[in-house]
């Protein structure tokens, strides 16, 4: 119960983070004094080149998180006690830019999804007790607060690639393999 309670929160703030986040495409066009486009081209480029995943970083314009370790955790071990699968968990830290209302488990959810082939892998429990509280805890402008997420493995060999996109149903920010042995 505790777990669909905080899945539908964590649902329902990142609708909001969508809904609240800010568009930089540049759909506005500047021109310059000589009345070419170039300028606002430009712009265009150097805010799409602001949201990014790369080298276990997304940025977008409300967060920035950072992947800072994985572990594959096999049934019944710490942390996948009540698994029925083995789950492959990410540790990281969310650093709220915007200051816009939202949480580690909020980011995470509204920013990635897990893939192994073309399955997409279920979220599994919270793999780390250390953050049953703050997985929920509203982050301010410019702080940080660590988290873990688990999902649930198809198979214990195929390598898991992280999708990242600007919001639930925002444009792709890239894709990132990590490999499990």
């Amino acid at each position: 119960m505790k777990k669909t309670v905080i899945i539908v929160g964590a649902l329902v703030l990142a609708l909001g983070l969508v809904g609240c986040s800010e568009d930089t495409s540049g759909s506005g066009m500047n021109t310059s004094a000589s009345g070419s486009s170039d300028a606002g081209n430009t712009n265009q480029a150097t805010a799409e080149a602001q949201f990014y995943f790369k080298d276990n970083i997304v940025v977008t314009g409300d967060v920035k998180i950072e992947i800072t370790d994985l572990k594959v955790i096999p049934v019944g071990a710490t942390g996948n006690e009540y698994g029925r699968k083995t789950a492959v968990a990410f540790w990281f830290n969310t650093t709220n830019i915007s200051g816009t209302l939202t949480s580690p488990m909020v980011s995470w959810m509204a920013i990635f999804n897990a893939y192994q082939g073309d399955n997409k892998l279920d979220v599994g429990l919270l793999p780390d007790d250390a953050f049953s509280t703050s997985q929920i805890e509203t982050i301010k402008k410019d702080e940080t607060v660590p988290c873990a997420v688990a999902y649930y493995l198809d198979d214990e060999d195929s390598p898991v690639v992280l999708r990242a996109t600007k919001g639930l149903l925002g444009e792709a920010l890239g894709e990132q393999e990590f490999a499990l042995k």
